[in-house]
């Protein structure tokens, strides 16, 4: 238990004068990866050609040298695992890893046995354990195998009843793409149930397949948690993967490096770089980017033989008998969660032998490698990963999606715009325009189906998430609302309901009308300092509910508060819709909007740190939802407004007793603080009544409203 005296509150404001807001502090960055960074920009071209070159030379000759027992390894494999991992080099993929001293230590020995789907996953040691109570335990198989006949002819009837009601055109893609996983060994059949038992035995089980939309082509996802396969794995580790985050991370340390002719590189372990810009840096250059993709990705992973008789999916075929389908899936099933740990178990060796080895900065997200590095490195680079991935059999994809280090290149269905970031220290990032066409279709055929499938609201709240998190912030978080509860229902499918279209519609205007967001690459100077607060006096009627801000901007050394009642008919509504007399929880969000809507202008592309005491408020503030109804509005009223302003906003916590907006909520200035505060009074926003009169006619609930639809924030 710990112990602390709270500031007092001028004495609190001061220090926070002092505060570095979290965007502008170092690049958050693998230590592996800060130094392949550190060495190319001190140790030169020439240098790093030819640690790059002596490195693939010596795996070529351990390949060679090993063919004999590469060979040996496969020949004694189950034939379906040999099919997926032939041409693999498994031995040389080995040594790579020990030569770079690789965490995982059993990933190449369960790689050529092929990943597990049930049981309890092994610790990797390369993933974040999990807090105990986080993790999830999985029954024993053995409950399945009790089950198997119930879940099978469950299986048998949700095929049958929904077979009328499948669109044509992704039914066809998804067996001809089937057809495909089989004619490469991925699967095989398509068998009859009958064959199916008389391969696998009476208890077995399959998953549904079904067909996502994505863009111009067809993805197969198998409902292993429908089939409760899933039910029957325990994961101990959460597995962490670098997005866009990631990549912009190590675009700012390019940029600020090749800027600098000293260099200076603090590690998380603590340990200090330090050097000098080699002097082929010394006119600084071009960065390039390029994205690495691996053809199939789960598909050159294989699944392990023991796991066999829940290694299978089902659709009904068209132009066949109302029967289903039955096929074996023998390399990772897409929905099966074990799946995404095992991949990403591979995915991280790989990248471990992409940065220590070849000595390259590079982070992954899922099967996505991006890199960025100096033009005169591009070519030198994309030789180098290819010959190591052509070294140990990993493929990547080749054609029209194998593209050159390009300024502008696409990742994780965003653009990045490095044209800027070296001389006009701006990286600008925006979805990809076949991205948002891609989500606009999905949500139009679900529009016009009138329903939506569990697994695939799942899938498309995840997309709009991610999609949104590159360009709009938590903006659209209160309207994922109705997605995630469809995607929590149980049964085949889930009706939409008004509230779910007009969320839908919103989402779809928003996507196709988001600009792009631009990030600093350099410190963005000293943050705008807001700090509010809320209060509540349940005993009258209605209640009497106050909101305050104070504001402090470095840039002219000003100091404003404000502070106002809510209006009462918006309290006593309030009142009706939380069910209850207490309305602190709003009280508190409140003023955040306010303060946009007081100090706009100075706000406009700042950094700004919100100081907020009410931690329910605060949580939502940076996740933009809550389960409150009123609550996820005002979040979504704030984060439309913050997106106008395209500020950059902290959520902090503050003590009560050293909260400086204290009284202003309470319309006693006086008491802000003390006299060195000095803050100079304004007017509060008069924009509630009006807002609030807006959502009552609308009908509003959980953010979703004709309303919010109408007027697009961007």
């Amino acid at each position: 238990m710990q112990f602390g005296i709270p500031w007092p509150q001028a004495e609190f404001l001061s220090l926070a004068k002092a505060a570095k807001h979290p965007f502008d502090a170092p690049p958050y960055i693998s230590d592996d990866v800060a130094r392949a960074v550190f060495s190319i920009v001190t140790n030169g071209l020439n240098a790093f050609k030819e640690s790059l070159e002596a490195e693939l030379l010596s795996l070529c000759g351990y390949r060679d040298s090993l063919e004999l027992q590469e060979a040996a390894l496969h020949k004694a494999m189950p034939a379906a695992v040999s099919a997926v991992l032939k041409g693999k080099n498994i031995l040389a993929w080995q040594v790579a890893l020990r030569k770079t001293n690789h965490g995982d230590s059993n990933l190449i020995r369960d790689f050529a046995a092929g990943f597990r789907l049930t049981g309890d996953q092994p610790r990797t040691g390369v993933f974040e354990a999990k807090p105990a109570e986080d993790v999830a335990e999985g029954e024993d198989v053995r409950w399945l195998w009790d089950q198997s006949d119930m879940v099978r002819r469950e299986l048998v009837r949700s095929i049958r009843a929904e077979e009328q009601r499948i669109d044509t055109d992704v039914a066809d893609a998804m067996e001809q793409a089937t057809l495909n996983e089989v004619a490469k060994g991925w699967a095989s059949g398509p068998f009859s149930e009958q064959e199916m038992t008389a391969q696998l035995g009476p208890r077995w089980v399959a998953s549904r397949r079904f067909g996502v939309k994505q863009g111009d082509k067809i993805r197969p996802v198998d409902d292993f948690s429908a089939s409760f396969v899933n039910s029957c794995t325990t994961i101990r580790e959460r597995v962490s993967v670098d997005g866009v985050d990631g990549l912009v991370n190590i675009v700012k340390l390019w940029a600020r490096l090749l800027r600098s002719d000293e260099v200076e590189v603090a590690l998380r372990s603590g340990e200090v770089l330090r050097g000098r810009r080699h002097a082929d840096w010394q006119d600084g250059c071009r960065l390039l980017g390029k994205c690495y993709d691996f053809e199939g990705a789960y598909k050159q992973c294989a699944v392990s033989p023991s796991d066999a008789a829940v290694a299978a999916f089902a659709f009904a075929r068209r132009g066949q008998p109302v029967r289903p389908a039955f096929f074996r899936a023998h390399a990772l099933p897409f929905g099966a969660a074990a799946s995404v740990l095992h991949f990403n178990r591979a995915a991280a060796g790989l990248r471990t032998c992409f940065v220590r080895l070849l000595g390259v900065g590079m982070e992954n997200y899922f099967d996505d490698f991006p890199i960025v590095v100096p033009a005169p490195l591009a070519e030198v680079v994309d030789d180098a990963i290819k010959r190591f991935c052509a070294i140990v059999g990993w493929r990547l994809k080749g054609g029209d999606k194998d593209k050159p280090f390009r300024e502008e290149f696409d990742v994780l269905g965003v653009v990045c715009d490095l044209r800027r970031t070296v001389h006009g220290a701006v990286l600008t990032v925006a979805n990809t325009a076949k991205r948002v066409e891609s989500v606009g279709e999905q949500i139009d055929d679900i529009l016009a189906a009138g329903f939506v499938r569990p697994a695939v609201a799942a899938q498309l709240a995840g997309r709009l998430q991610f999609a949104s998190g590159q360009t709009m912030g938590r903006a659209g978080a209160s309207m994922l609302w109705h997605l995630r509860r469809a995607a929590s229902a149980t049964g085949a499918r889930v009706a939409l309901d008004e509230a779910a279209r007009v969320t839908l519609a919103w989402w779809s205007e928003a996507m196709r009308s988001a600009r792009p967001r631009e990030v600093a690459m350099d410190d963005a100077g000293p943050p705008v300092l807001i700090f509010t607060d809320g209060f509540c006096d349940p005993e009258h009627d209605p209640p009497v509910a106050g909101f305050g801000a104070l504001l402090y901007d470095p840039l002219d050394d000003v100091t404003e508060c404000f502070g106002a009642y809510l209006p009462p008919t918006m309290a006593r509504d309030l009142v009706e819709e939380v069910g209850g007399r207490q309305l602190v929880g709003q009280a508190e969000l409140i003023p955040a909007i306010a303060a946009r809507e007081a100090w706009g202008s100075r706000l406009k592309k700042r950094r700004v740190i919100n100081f907020v005491d009410n931690d329910a408020a605060r949580h939502g503030l940076v996740r933009g939802y809550s389960p409150s109804s009123a609550s996820c509005w005002l979040l979504g009223e704030f984060w439309r407004r913050e997106l106008i302003l395209e500020a950059s906003s902290w959520f902090a916590r503050v003590a009560s007793e050293s909260n400086v907006a204290d009284g202003p909520s309470r319309l006693r200035f006086d008491e802000t603080g003390s006299a060195a505060v000095r803050a100079r009074r304004i007017e509060p926003p008069s924009f509630l009544g009006a807002l609030w009169s807006g959502r009552r006619k609308s009908g509003d609930q959980n953010g979703a409203t004709a309303e919010t639809c109408d007027s697009s924030p961007f």
